[in-house]
């Protein structure tokens, strides 16, 4: 897998190593323009899902939000970000009967220092149930973190998916930031095969479609679950894609690749990895760069280890958009 990287055409800087070599960033020079760029990272972190290690949904440190908190600073450091869009996260006050404590969005919070505000919107299994399970509080979740002031919380709007035993229902949820004049969203589809014969998808489609367009100007990032393979759009997304482009849908530079994969889901039959693309980040105002820090997803052989290789079975994806 190749070190992960973005390139822009303006202003260059070096920051942080990756895989022992400095990497060179370039970032939008935004800081005297009308529109702001937006430096957005989705990523979802697997808060507390997933069976044990070997399994194929094993989720690494799932009891230990220090360690995931601590993931999301750094990418957020390295790669000058400014909005983080979460999915599985656990959020806001302990729950009664649930454990005490922090919650995961709390740690994040921490881990980014001062400046940053949050929204969250609550997700519920397949049983209703959205409390944190293990050693965790707070409630499962979708959330935005943004440097800056939140000033516009529109209320989450929920997906369209009936009670099912296998599908999680979520909601489309967009912020609203002092200063900037675009609105940020993110959301978490559900997607199996009743859903797909019923067309529920496409009815999740239409749902964020509608709620998005309520804004001029938007990033849109989340997992979609719904996978990208050989470079081909899913019919499902095209109403997404015909609307804004899809930050990884082109390469930047020379040897960038594009449509990287941002989910490893474990095969304990072969110790290999199945590898798809279905996190996604659009933005209205298209983008200047954007990459899958695919080294950031768990990749161990749990055949021979218990010892994780990354912080969830996702890789953040991240990319900025164009400053006007």
């Amino acid at each position: 897998m190749r070190t992960s990287r973005i390139r822009t055409l303006t202003r260059r800087v070096t920051v942080g190593l990756l895989g022992g070599a400095a990497v060179a960033l370039t970032l939008p020079a935004s800081a005297s323009a009308a529109v702001e760029s937006v430096r957005a990272m989705t990523w979802n972190i697997c808060g507390e899902a997933g069976g044990p290690p070997g399994d194929s949904s094993y989720c690494p440190y799932r009891n230990e939000p220090k360690k995931k908190a601590q993931a999301i600073a750094e990418v957020v450091r390295v790669r000058k970000i400014n909005a983080v869009l979460l999915q599985e996260v656990c959020s806001g006050p302990p729950r009664p009967g649930g454990a005490k404590g922090h919650s995961q969005l709390d740690e994040i919070q921490a881990a980014l220092g001062k400046g940053w505000s949050a929204a969250w919107a609550e997700s519920k299994r397949p049983d209703g149930r959205s409390d944190c399970r293990g050693k965790l509080s707070g409630t499962l979740s979708t959330a935005i973190l943004v440097r800056g002031k939140i000033n516009h919380r529109p209320k989450p709007v929920p997906l369209p998916v009936p009670l099912h035993k296998d599908a999680d229902r979520n909601q489309v949820m967009c912020v609203g930031v002092a200063g900037w004049k675009t609105h940020v969203c993110t959301t978490h589809m559900s997607n199996n095969d009743q859903l797909l014969a019923a067309g529920v998808y496409e009815k999740e489609v239409a749902t964020v479609k509608k709620v998005i367009s309520a804004y001029p100007r938007v990033v849109l990032g989340g997992d979609f679950n719904m996978g990208l393979y050989n470079h081909r759009i899913p019919a499902r997304l095209q109403p997404l894609y015909q609307m804004m482009p899809e930050c990884d849908r082109k390469s930047y530079a020379p040897g960038d690749a594009t449509d990287e994969a941002t989910h490893f889901s474990f095969d304990p039959r072969t110790g290999g990895y199945t590898e798809s693309k279905i996190d996604y980040l659009f933005g209205t105002a298209g983008f200047t760069g954007c990459d899958s820090w695919t080294q950031k997803a768990d990749q161990a052989d749990y055949r021979y280890t218990k010892q994780p290789t990354g912080i969830s079975d996702h890789a953040p994806l991240y990319g900025y958009t164009k400053a006007s």
